[in-house]
């Protein structure tokens, strides 16, 4: 995905089309995000669609660090509740729950996501002409059409889920190692694992009053040596994830 300035539009490269003799696709450089989705039944975002914002969801390149979601036992207002026997796969409101997350008490402390994003969109603002939203923290949706559409599996198919979320202990690597693929196609990357062998993701889905949704790869762990895990989950919402923020066009 490209953001032609010059002509106030945006690109769209084929990520299977011919790569360089370095694995990249042309003029990769310059390339902004990778397109999660652009199937018409997901652009369901109502605030980006009132924008014209309705051709795809696309996950930026960059790594922005690790924060928090914010503090537990505090609902966020206006971002629905949602546990896993949802229909988590519909909820594609990324844009509309980080409004939320912006407008709320989440913003006033340093290390938590929405001053992350709020940060990343002065820094990085849709120029002047282009047609498309201001950076989002994915949705749990959103999230979900990733590892089913750049990982392979649907997280329906997950095979080992717990009291908190869809979970499977044999797709780890394989999902990972598809994402990794399609992103140094642009030499993009994901960040390195913790020293407790887990590398999760912030969403803008809360999970209940005291949990947040994220995504989770936990790979490679001698505690749990059978274990090749990745996972959609509610977690604490006072634990931090790495920030990969989207955006839509």
């Amino acid at each position: 995905m490209f953001q032609n300035e010059t002509e106030k539009r945006i690109e769209v490269h084929p990520g299977n089309s011919s790569l360089d003799e370095n694995g990249k696709i042309y003029d990769y450089q310059n390339a902004i995000g990778m397109v999660i989705t652009c199937s018409p039944d997901r652009m369901t975002d109502s605030e980006c669609n009132a924008e014209g914002w309705n051709h795809a969801y696309v996950m930026g390149l960059k790594n922005l660090g690790v924060a928090l979601w914010g503090v537990n036992n505090q609902m966020a207002e206006d971002i629905p509740a949602m546990t896993q026997y949802d229909k988590i796969e519909d909820n594609m409101n990324g844009f509309s729950e980080t409004r939320q997350l912006l407008l709320g008490k989440a913003g006033l402390a340093t290390n938590y996501v929405s001053t992350t994003i709020a940060s990343q969109r002065k820094k990085e603002a849709v120029p002047e002409g282009i047609k498309r939203s201001p950076w989002f923290l994915p949705s749990i949706g959103q999230w979900f059409n990733m590892l089913e559409n750049i990982g392979g599996r649907s997280p329906r198919d997950f095979g080992d889920n717990t009291a908190f979320g869809l979970n499977d202990l044999n797709w780890g690597q394989e999902t990972l190692d598809k994402l990794t693929e399609q992103l140094s196609k642009v030499g993009s990357s994901l960040p390195a694992f913790k020293d407790d062998f887990r590398l999760g993701f912030s969403c803008s889905s809360q999970y209940n009053e005291t949990r947040s949704w994220m995504l989770l790869w936990h790979i490679g762990d001698p505690d749990y040596p059978t274990w090749d895990r990745v996972c959609l989950q509610g977690f604490s919402k006072s634990s931090g994830w790495n920030v990969r923020l989207f955006f839509a066009f």
